[in-house]
């Protein structure tokens, strides 16, 4: 995606109205580049699925955590987004994996769908952890736990982008306004190389090229929310040593 988000002009190029088609967008936090998908750019998407009777699916895995930038409207929100747009989130990021919750607030007319396919294969949450979970959010410990959780990532991420700007001089980030993962881009670099010269001193990381096979981006994908007080420090020594 570019930085303003996916243009959904290109969805569509050999027809004016196009086909009906599925967009999976995770709009609040671009999953690899990190980008936020701008206000015009989710307006356009939205007219695009209305125009067309396409479905867009809005992935809003981390967007809890924004760092020094206003929320921008989700596209379920937006005019037009009624029955073209399915909400899906998860509590992994924002409380725990292990709870494995997730909700999906599709479109009315997909609903019966949705609910038929859950009870056929059985899929769905455990009822204690998602009940949990409710009592959680609707007490406002929920709202009193992100705000806590959303210092204590904010402070990570600035360890991090510090120590890469002290550390790696010249190095593009992106990503930095949302979530729990940066990028760092390597222009001209084998960046699955450069993974496995950190993994062999102790660090893992994933490649950006290895995210895309049809546009391959060099770079590595960063995630901070683990990352102690030294340890951005000692990382971005050894990116630096490995790069040079």
């Amino acid at each position: 995606a570019e930085p303003d988000g996916l243009d959904a002009a290109r969805l569509d190029p050999d027809a004016p109205g196009g086909g009906p088609a599925i967009a999976f967008v995770t709009p609040a936090h671009q999953y690899p580049l990190g980008h936020r998908m701008s206000v015009d750019r989710r307006v356009a998407l939205v007219e695009w699925a209305r125009r067309t009777g396409s479905l867009v699916i809005e992935d809003d895995y981390d967007g809890e955590f924004r760092y020094g930038v206003a929320p921008l409207p989700a596209l379920v929100t937006l005019p037009g987004a009624e029955g073209h747009v399915a909400y899906v989130g998860t509590s992994s990021k924002s409380v725990a994996p292990d709870l494995r919750v997730a909700w999906c607030l599709p479109p009315a007319s997909l609903r019966r769908e949705v609910q038929r396919w859950l009870a056929v294969h059985r899929r769905g949450p455990s009822t204690i952890p998602a009940e949990a979970l409710g009592a959680f959010m609707g007490s406002g410990a929920m709202d009193r736990h992100l705000a806590r959780a959303g210092r204590v990532y904010a402070d990570r991420r600035r360890r991090l982008v510090a120590a890469l700007a002290d550390e790696c001089p010249g190095l593009a980030v992106t990503g930095v306004e949302a979530g729990l993962h940066l990028c760092v881009l390597l222009p001209e670099r084998d960046d699955d190389e450069v993974v496995r010269a950190l993994s062999r001193a102790g660090w893992e990381t994933r490649s950006l090229s290895s995210q895309s096979s049809a546009f391959p981006v060099s770079g590595l994908i960063l995630n901070y929310a683990r990352l102690g007080a030294r340890d951005a420090r000692e990382f971005a020594a050894t990116l630096a040593g490995v790069l040079r």
